[in-house]
């Protein structure tokens, strides 16, 4: 069931009467009582409660952003950076075509890890794991129409990992069981460019667009320089977020990060010189870190967060597992941080 997220009070509503409650975690102010520390309040005593993933992956439309307005979406809200970045730089409508076929600019292997590492840092928040799946599946057959659209192949085997913690049974769902693409609202193409970085055995170049009739395919080319023309016509204006994206890529010189090792993120370890101060900046958000002589990346900041919460040291709900990993470095983190005169107290 695809609830509308507007209507809060009728999910709350559901919820509440319902014998086992199946939910993503939500972390937006907006989501009110639904946020995943806030959730647990609404469920009626007694009722189990069983979060799962928001699956989402970026390693096959690596240059795929949000758009941020309606006006420069490609199709479902997405834009491409090589695209953006041609249009801002005044590039030659046949030159970027043929940069979005090379993926120019695009860190394609770094981008793919970087996109599993945060899945898998998400998953310690949810109870049924998929990130393992993914990493594997990917590498056969295609898993997503676009970055945060997953197909039938993934949404059956995933369906089956829920049935199994919530019932205690296994049942064989298969993605011929369903009538119809349950999110084949269109697709991003999954370029050659990307198929060899990461030796993959498919590609396409072609878009799946909606229409009234359904799902149009249009080719790269006839849909690249559609949208080129219609930016220009327009005078269409960048918003200052995926402005930022784009400078992002230009500005750092993204080179593929060491493959992590199968079921385990890519870890950055500590600098050796207790006086060297390190930074890293997340490629998505630019966010950086630089503690000490610990060397966080992004995804480390997220896996400290939980363990803040988990602490006691932030506000949150502390029914987690203890999670023995995040714990152990937010508690080196604490020890840094009071070093060096931080103040924390417990709320």
């Amino acid at each position: 069931m695809r609830d509308n997220l507007d209507d809060i009070p009728g999910i709350i509503h559901k919820i509440q009467a319902a014998g086992h409650v199946v939910i993503q975690p939500y972390y937006d102010k907006k989501f009110g009582p639904l946020r995943r520390e806030a959730v647990a309040d609404v469920v009626p005593d007694g009722v189990p409660l069983t979060f799962i993933h928001n699956l989402l992956f970026k390693g096959l439309m690596p240059d795929a952003i949000n758009a941020r307005s309606a006006d420069l979406s490609l199709m479902l809200g997405l834009t491409s950076r090589v695209l953006v970045r041609g249009y801002l730089d005044d590039v030659p409508d046949a030159k970027i075509l043929r940069r979005f076929l090379d993926q120019d600019g695009i860190a394609i292997a770094n981008k793919w890890d970087n996109s599993l590492n945060n899945l898998r840092t998400r998953e310690v928040e949810v109870d049924i794991p998929m990130v393992d799946e993914i990493e594997a599946l990917s590498t056969q057959t295609r898993l997503f129409h676009t970055f945060n659209h997953p197909n039938n192949v993934l949404i059956a085997g995933y369906a089956e990992k829920i049935v199994l913690k919530v019932l205690g049974r296994k049942v064989d769902i298969r993605p011929s069981d369903f009538d119809d693409d349950l999110i084949g609202e269109g697709h991003w193409p999954v370029l050659p460019a990307v198929a060899k970085e990461m030796r993959l055995p498919y590609s396409s170049t072609d878009f799946g667009v909606m229409t009234g009739s359904g799902v149009d395919i249009i080719e790269t080319e006839e849909m690249v320089l559609g949208y080129i023309e219609r930016l220009k016509k327009d005078r269409v204006e960048i918003p200052d977020e995926v402005k930022k994206l784009i400078k992002i890529d230009a500005d750092r010189s993204e080179k593929a990060a060491p493959r992590p090792t199968k079921g385990k993120p890519h870890r950055r370890m500590p600098t050796a010189d207790k006086n060297d101060r390190k930074t890293t900046a997340d490629p998505e958000t630019g966010q950086t870190a630089a503690i000490g002589s610990v060397e966080l990346s992004f995804s480390d900041l997220q896996r400290v967060a939980i363990g803040l919460r988990m602490a006691g040291l932030i506000e949150g709900n502390n029914d987690e597992p203890d999670h023995a990993e995040d714990l152990r470095k937010t508690r080196r983190l604490i020890r840094i941080l009071r070093a060096r005169g931080f103040n924390l107290v417990k709320v």
